[in-house]
């Protein structure tokens, strides 16, 4: 099994747990993994950076940066219509985030910079083909 197959395989088993926990035992079960999580913060964000650099890694060496955009172009339409539903309060919630640019900029600098230096190499992976 290959590096790809692997972390899809991870996923794929953490969905299907996911999903059985809250069919079986109820969403308020599952609800205690997030608040169990957010308790730590600091360790949760380590966890999830670990994650970014590990999954990146693996993702980065087999396909182009140009077919991970692509797939997260799907990753954020299946999302997109998954949160549709909680408008209202995701809108309210992310106007009192980010209320000003600087208060957006301090916030999420880190995600902002990820997300530009994808959007960059993505750009010149796909144009400087064309010069």
């Amino acid at each position: 099994m290959s590096a790809i197959e692997v972390l899809a395989v991870i996923l794929s088993l953490l969905i299907v747990v996911k999903i059985g926990v809250i069919l079986i035992a109820g969403p308020k079960t599952w609800m205690k993994v997030p608040q169990f999580l957010l308790r730590y913060k600091q360790v949760t964000v380590l966890v999830y950076s670990l994650g970014i650099l590990v999954t990146g890694y693996y993702l980065f060496t087999a396909i182009s940066v140009t077919e991970v955009m692509a797939a997260l172009l799907f990753c954020g339409f299946l999302l997109g219509v998954s949160l549709i539903s909680y408008y209202d309060c995701l809108l309210k919630t992310a106007q009192k985030l980010m209320p000003t640019r600087k208060s957006l900029l301090k916030q999420f600098w880190l995600q902002l910079l990820f997300w530009t230096i994808l959007a960059i190499v993505t750009l010149w992976q796909v144009f400087a083909k064309e010069l």
